[in-house]
């Protein structure tokens, strides 16, 4: 008996040093709701990014096309105004042409219209060989230099023809 006892003993005292189990039904179900829940969650939330992810990558696309859009636009004004003011170039030497009447300053004149109108039309054979060839394997700002330098050249031949020809009209 006394062996019986020294072995109760001895499993009480080792029971009582160690660490008895404790589970919580509510606590492990609500541990296991919330990581249900975590999970959809988290489901929903890479989902909704990803979503979100496509979206900006069809918005980004998108955009660049305007922006294509818009600098193609912003070239097709440039061209327009370049033609404009070539057309009001040609209406003033056409005017000064018909109406000039001093012989000692008419060759100076005609000679001083025929160089602006040869660098009016170089410029616009240039735009027209851009047009032809490379307007589409430019980029924007190339495009967009090129036809502000022409546009700026034909400009200026624009308003030495208009200066010539105030005393004319």
């Amino acid at each position: 008996m006394k062996k019986i006892f020294t072995i109760l003993l001895s499993i009480v005292a080792f029971n009582s040093y160690s660490q008895m189990v404790v589970s919580d039904a509510g606590a492990t179900a609500a541990l296991t709701t919330a990581n249900t829940t975590m999970s959809t969650t988290l489901a929903k939330s890479a989902a909704t990014l990803k979503q979100l992810e496509n979206s900006y990558k069809l918005l980004e696309k998108s955009a660049q096309k305007i922006e294509k859009v818009n600098s193609m636009v912003k070239s097709v004004n440039d061209i327009q105004e370049i033609i404009s003011f070539q057309k009001e170039a040609i209406s003033n030497v056409n005017l000064i042409r018909s109406n000039i009447k001093d012989k000692k300053t008419a060759t100076a004149t005609l000679k001083t219209l025929n160089s602006i109108l040869s660098t009016l039309t170089r410029s616009i054979g240039d735009i027209n060989n851009i047009l032809k060839d490379s307007f589409f394997n430019m980029t924007d700002k190339e495009r967009i230099d090129t036809f502000s330098e022409k546009r700026n050249i034909v400009l200026l031949g624009t308003v030495k023809t208009r200066a010539m020809s105030n005393k004319y009209k």
